[in-house]
């Protein structure tokens, strides 16, 4: 398996991002946004950063030439597609007991959870923007509900990630350093 260059790319510079996001957020809420006005700055412009690398990410979703990173890919759309998404679903629902399907890339219900996370993303800033562009701060709750269910997804993929390292004895974590499942 590999992972396209803009895969990488986009997904580590977004863990950066979300990282910085939610210790600036966090540091927000604590301490109140008018105490540390400059750090509301630097949130916003993380969060335009983020934004800048999720809709490169998304427009790689319909970039034909990038295997693995197509939405056709990400959907179950083929009966085998759909076969796997269900099969998935069952090993997941009996904690492992029914098998795991053998699949390169995401598989059809991990890439459903990433459209969905994507769609979160995009609501996420839209919701920054209008509380740091437009001083809408009744939505600062909203936002701040939903970074913590964003970090419980992420949170999710991270432990996902581990268990299918050690459930398929793949090299997950490495394919995204370099691209592919052999070592460099």
């Amino acid at each position: 398996m590999s992972w396209p260059a803009v895969v990488r790319a986009t997904h580590w510079v977004n863990v950066l991002l979300l990282s910085l996001l939610w210790l600036s957020g966090g540091v927000l809420w604590l301490e109140g946004d008018a105490a540390l006005g400059w750090l509301v700055h630097a949130h916003a412009l993380t969060g335009f950063a983020l934004m800048t690398s999720l809709l490169i990410r998304i427009a790689a979703l319909f970039d034909s030439e990038q295997p693995r990173a197509h939405w056709r890919d990400m959907v179950p759309l083929t009966a085998g597609q759909r076969a796997v998404f269900r099969a998935t679903l069952r090993h997941y629902l009996t904690l492992g007991r029914a098998p795991d399907p053998d699949w390169q890339g995401h598989n059809p219900l991990a890439g459903m959870v990433y459209l969905l996370l994507f769609a979160l993303l995009l609501l996420q800033g839209l919701l920054g923007a209008l509380i740091y562009l437009q001083g809408v701060d009744a939505l600062k709750s909203v936002h701040g509900v939903l970074a913590l269910v964003l970090l419980v997804l992420a949170s999710g993929h991270v432990l996902m990630v581990f268990y299918h390292e050690w459930r398929q004895k793949g090299c997950r974590i490495s394919a995204l350093v370099h691209g592919g499942n052999d070592p460099p």
